[in-house]
């Protein structure tokens, strides 16, 4: 048998377990998807697809860290810069919080592949979470003007919040509504910050269509909690504050609010019970959920 057909043989060989490991990943088979990707690379060690689909794989499995490492290899073997590569470890690298490295591959992604909505969508996402406001609404409008999205219009909406703009956030979190009817993210934020601004009346419906979404969305209950609670619906509230904390025990705040509430009705013992837990959830380190959320944007 000559070196030619012993190559062409084994070509055929790794494009046929390319191909298997491709449907498997497809029918979202992770498992034997990675046994197939992890065999094509102990064969072939320097194949960036091989090493590509086995990131993918992987970081389906939220098994990061070891994605990473493939997708590392993918882009070292790679022939040459490969946008798709660079945008999968960007996004690995978002997922561990990786800021600074997941900018520096997003950015030659989107270098690379100017069109692609996908890749500034996660680059924005990015700049987001590193607080760089301008930035992150800079790429969102970006995406906006060629591929209008509900995630697009969610994701500058967020940044309008962070930067303190309400009226420019209202008006993206309804154009993502718009585009996507059944974004739950959008109506809890939209719901929020009309509450927060004292547009109760607005709020009401918005959260009340997120809990249509999905019942046991504790930021919407609570939401609708403060509402009735700044109305003196009391009874209403402390039923929001109770739904709030079945869906998050820890919600600090949803506790604080039930106590009171308790305390303005004559419950004594349940108020005592509630102070309690919100002092053992203090003593925990538990925050309040604003807190919690690292995720914000602002100026430099």
């Amino acid at each position: 048998m000559t070196l030619a057909l012993v190559a062409a043989l084994f070509l055929q060989e790794a494009l046929s377990l390319l191909d298997q490991g491709k449907r498997f990943l497809e029918e979202r088979n992770l498992a034997v998807a990675e046994t197939v990707f992890r065999e094509l690379v102990s064969k072939s060690p320097e194949d960036s697809r091989a090493s590509y689909y086995l990131g993918i794989t992987l970081s389906r499995q939220d098994r990061t860290e070891e994605a990473i490492v493939a997708l590392e290899n993918a882009r070292r073997f790679a022939k040459r810069p490969n946008p798709s590569i660079l945008y999968e470890l960007g996004t690995a690298f978002s997922k561990v919080e990786r800021w600074q490295e997941a900018e520096e591959v997003l950015k030659q992604a989107t270098e690379l592949a100017p069109a692609e909505a996908v890749m500034r969508l996660q680059l924005g996402w990015v700049y987001y979470s590193k607080l760089e406001g301008e930035k992150a609404r800079a790429e969102f409008e970006r995406v906006i003007a060629t591929s209008p999205s509900g995630l697009a219009f969610l994701y500058l909406g967020l940044t309008e919040i962070g930067l303190g703009r309400n009226e420019p956030a209202v008006a993206a979190l309804r154009a993502a509504i718009g585009l996507e009817p059944g974004l739950l993210e959008a109506h809890v934020a939209l719901g929020k910050v009309l509450a927060r601004a004292g547009r109760d009346e607005e709020a009401t419906p918005v959260l009340a269509r997120a809990l249509e979404i999905d019942g046991s969305n504790a930021e919407a209950h609570f939401q609708l909690g403060l509402i009735a609670l700044r109305r003196g619906d009391l009874d209403s509230a402390s039923r929001s504050f109770e739904a709030t904390i079945d869906a998050d025990p820890e919600h600090l705040q949803a506790w604080y609010n039930r106590a009171l509430v308790a305390e303005r009705v004559g419950h004594g013992e349940e108020a005592r019970a509630c102070w309690a837990r919100v002092a053992e959830l203090r003593a925990s380190g538990a925050e309040d959920p604003e807190a919690k959320r690292r995720m914000r944007a602002r100026t430099r």
